[in-house]
């Protein structure tokens, strides 16, 4: 077992539920701002939406629950890739949505296929190569002048084996070639999220 699919198999298995996967992470916790924040990631793709814009990526969509929500809000389909299989095997496949399974991460898509790259939570379980061919495959798959959006704890709590602890500033830096905009920030469970949005290619990124 590689050591990605070693942390995808802790985080689908742990005893932590939020932590298994972005969906449940946002969507269990009745914190008013966790739901919130998913309404903003809908609001910002219902506004920034261009005309012709239908494809979406949810890149580590864990078992899919919010993937359905982001293709009704681009108005078009999204796929939902990730690398635990049994997280892939409990999604539900829906008009809008279907999934994949991502070994190592790796898109099973042809380059430049989405107008729209959605990442919760995933990039702080990676490190090293890891990260670096996430990051990657990430703007490998995104569409020239496509909308990338991260959802990200950048708090201050201490990193451990199966997280890393990252500022939104640092996350800005993996995507040079995005303008990412800090949108929004969030207190969820013990977790600072911060939400990031931006086009490929552009000077700035996006504000509310």
């Amino acid at each position: 077992m590689t050591d990605l699919a070693t942390y995808h198999h802790h985080r689908s298995h742990t005893a932590d539920a939020l932590a298994a996967c972005s969906g449940p992470r946002l969507t269990s916790n009745p914190i008013s701002a966790a739901t919130s924040l998913v309404a903003q990631v809908s609001h910002i793709i219902r506004t920034q939406r261009r005309p012709g814009e239908t494809k979406a990526l949810d890149y580590g969509c864990g078992n899919g629950t919010m993937t359905d929500t982001f293709a009704q809000a681009l108005d078009g389909q999204a796929l939902g890739v990730d690398p635990s299989l049994p997280l892939i095997r409990e999604a539900d496949t829906t008009p809008n949505a279907h999934f994949l399974h991502a070994p190592a991460g790796s898109v099973p898509a042809p380059s430049r296929s989405f107008d729209l790259v959605i990442v919760s939570l995933v990039l702080g379980g990676l490190n090293g190569a890891r990260l670096g061919h996430a990051v990657a495959e990430i703007m490998r798959v995104l569409k020239r002048d496509g909308l990338l959006i991260l959802i990200e704890a950048t708090g201050e709590r201490t990193s451990n084996t199966h997280w890393t602890q990252r500022s939104a500033a640092q996350y800005q830096a993996l995507f040079p070639n995005v303008g990412l905009n800090q949108a929004s920030t969030f207190d969820a469970s013990a977790d600072h999220l911060t939400l990031l949005a931006g086009r490929e290619g552009a000077g700035a990124g996006l504000r509310n």
